[in-house]
């Protein structure tokens, strides 16, 4: 079983020594830059994101309002009162 280890090392070393190695690409090939944004309409505008309620808004990391029934009122304080 030694001889699967050994083989098993040389093929991971050779896989990562070759990495990257092909054939070389020409500059036509590697494409172009575009330096201008094209112009989309309603780009300049921000989407309005759909109103979030509930449990909703705790899995999306939400805050809720403070008169929202859902909110978790009944939940322990995270730590205990300063006292004197």
């Amino acid at each position: 079983m030694r001889w699967v280890r050994t083989l098993a090392l040389w093929t991971l070393l050779i896989g990562l020594a070759t990495v990257g190695c092909g054939p070389e690409l020409s500059e036509e090939e590697l494409g172009t830059i575009q330096y201008e944004v094209p112009k989309v309409p309603g780009a300049d505008q921000p989407y309005e994101l759909p109103p979030v309620s509930g449990a909703e808004a705790d899995d999306a990391g939400q805050i809720l309002p403070p008169d929202d029934a859902s909110s978790h009122s009944s939940d322990p304080p995270a730590a205990p009162a300063m006292t004197d």
